[in-house]
C-alpha cells in the first residue's frame, strides 16, 4: 500500500516538473507562434484553420471571462480580426493578435 501510494508521487513529481522544464509549450500553446508561421499554415488547409479558430476563440473565451466582459461581436469577425492583425503583423505574435482583437470588442458587462 506505502509502495503504491509512494509510486503516484513520485510520477506526479516527475509530471510537472517535466511540464514545466518545456513551460513555453504548456503554457502558450500555439499562441507563441509568429504570425507567419500562423498566416502559412492558415492557407495550408482547412484543418489548421479549424485548430487556429478554436485556439482564438479559447483564448478570448478566457480573457472575457477573467475581466469579466463579454461581446456582441461575431465569432467569424473575431477570428478574422485576429487573422488580419496577424497578416499586418507578420512579426508578432498570435496572443498579441488576439490581445489587440480582445482590445478591439471587449465591453464591460452589465
Amino acid at each position: 500500500m506505502k509502495n503504491t501510494l509512494v509510486i503516484k508521487v513520485i510520477i506526479i513529481l516527475f509530471l510537472s516538473f517535466s511540464s514545466h522544464s518545456k513551460q513555453t509549450n504548456v503554457i502558450g500553446g500555439m499562441g507563441l507562434m509568429d504570425c507567419i508561421e500562423v498566416m502559412d499554415d492558415w492557407h495550408q488547409s482547412d484543418v489548421f484553420k479549424r485548430a487556429f479558430t478554436s485556439y482564438i476563440h479559447g483564448a478570448l473565451s478566457g480573457m472575457f471571462f477573467t475581466t469579466n466582459s463579454a461581446t456582441t461581436t461575431a465569432p467569424g469577425v473575431l477570428t478574422l480580426l485576429t487573422i488580419n492583425y496577424c497578416k499586418q503583423n507578420p512579426t508578432s505574435k498570435l496572443i498579441h493578435a488576439i490581445e489587440e482583437t480582445f482590445q478591439m470588442v471587449a465591453e464591460p458587462r452589465k
